[in-house]
């Protein structure tokens, strides 16, 4: 019996500006001065080790259903060190012929050679992230591009061959107004865009952004704001012909983000570089942060790993109901099939209360989330996870 095709992430920390909002592990070229070439050059050959360490286990008879090059910022590498990445990957992995290949994309980053290149070297998805395309948010955001550069890139994506492209938007910025935000959106649909991730402005620790607000040189409008921009996204996007298939993402038909669906469907996934996560036959793992204990790993045993561990059937069912129920779904069926466990009695009146305040609608055995729903997932997942008897 064939093994479920796998997902694979692969990091580059590597940026240009860590932008006030940023959590993510990702390194400012201008702190690591005259090292930067070599420490690229180290990394890129630690990723090739890295997948090569998994040929003779973990994919073995295992399809590659995506390639996701996420970041940081991938588009800050040549095209030739991206031809390099995506070439070790087939190389060493069976690879899909229909596989999703996506490289995230900053567009003070990119310039129509780099399109075409990367359409040549096999990329066949770009995500660019936008974030606003209004100036003012985007000099808040402290964003390396400006409007007119955030236009341009999608439309010269499109131009140079992409089929599928994917833009981030976020809202809740200080001081933006419903029209402000209706205004990013409209620009959005008005290009050549196949998907759309438009995430709530979330202030992280160790962040500029979080200092700024500690210190309050910066205000953030409440939930109640925030939940309003959030329904006005779901309607305006509706209108458009784009699909809500998750909590922060919009697709055309036919456009969903395989890559993302693996995550969300509770699909194995392999991670390599630094800060990356793997879930592999129920167990989750994850490399180190810092990119050189992430080397010396490499180095010294083949994998970045830090550290790994096996859940528990309780901690899977409450994984799985968590991320399906980001999809919009709760499917009681896929739950009896998957674990052997059937949550419905648990539930008593909960799904009715759900029903009677629109946050869901029932189906055969299932339910989907509203738009109120989908506004209030978190909430519907820990009320859910409150009263199951998982023992």
């Amino acid at each position: 019996m064939p093994l479920d095709p796998l997902s694979l992430y692969i990091h580059i920390p590597f940026c240009k500006h860590k932008c006030i909002y940023c959590d993510f592990y990702s390194l400012p070229t201008v702190s690591l001065g005259k090292n930067y070439s070599t420490l690229r050059s180290q990394y890129l050959d630690a990723l090739k080790t890295e997948l090569l360490s998994y040929k003779k286990n973990l994919l073995i008879g295992r399809e590659i259903k995506s390639i996701y090059l996420g970041g940081g910022t991938p588009s800050i590498l040549e095209t030739d060190e991206i031809k390099f990445i995506l070439d070790s990957v087939r190389d060493i992995c069976c690879v899909s012929s229909s596989a999703e290949v996506t490289i995230e994309t900053n567009p003070g980053t990119a310039d129509i050679e780099k399109l075409h290149g990367w359409l040549k070297t096999g990329v066949n998805r770009i995500s660019i992230g936008i974030q606003s395309f209004n100036d003012d948010d985007l000099n808040f955001l402290s964003r390396i591009h400006n409007s007119d550069e955030a236009s341009e890139i999608v439309t010269k994506a499109a131009d140079a061959g992409f089929q599928n492209i994917s833009i981030d938007l976020i809202f809740n910025l200080p001081g933006q107004s419903r029209d402000k935000w209706l205004s990013n959106l409209t620009k959005a649909a008005d290009l050549p865009v196949h998907h759309i991730s438009a995430y709530s402005l979330i202030v992280e620790e160790n962040t500029e952004l979080y200092r700024m607000v500690e210190n309050n040189l910066v205000s953030i409008a409440g939930s109640e704001v925030d939940s309003d921009l959030y329904l006005e996204t779901i309607r305006f996007l509706s209108k458009h012909d784009f699909v809500q298939y998750e909590v922060s993402n919009f697709a055309k038909k036919g456009f969903e983000c395989v890559h993302n669906n693996s995550y969300w469907n509770y699909s194995d996934y392999l991670g390599l570089g630094c800060s990356s996560h793997s879930f592999i036959n129920r167990c989750r793992s994850w490399n180190f942060r810092d990119i050189h204990n992430y080397l010396h790993a490499v180095k010294d045993t083949g994998k970045g790993t830090e550290g790994s561990e096996l859940l528990t059937n309780a901690q899977q069912i409450e994984e799985y109901i968590m991320l399906r129920l980001r999809s919009g779904i709760l499917d009681f069926s896929e739950l009896i099939n998957i674990f052997g466990v059937d949550i419905r009695s648990s539930l008593g009146n909960l799904v009715a209360d759900f029903q009677k305040i629109g946050l869901i609608q029932p189906g055969n055995n299932r339910f989907t989330l509203t738009p109120k729903g989908f506004s209030l997932a978190d909430e519907i997942v820990s009320r859910i996870l409150a009263v199951i008897d998982l023992t």
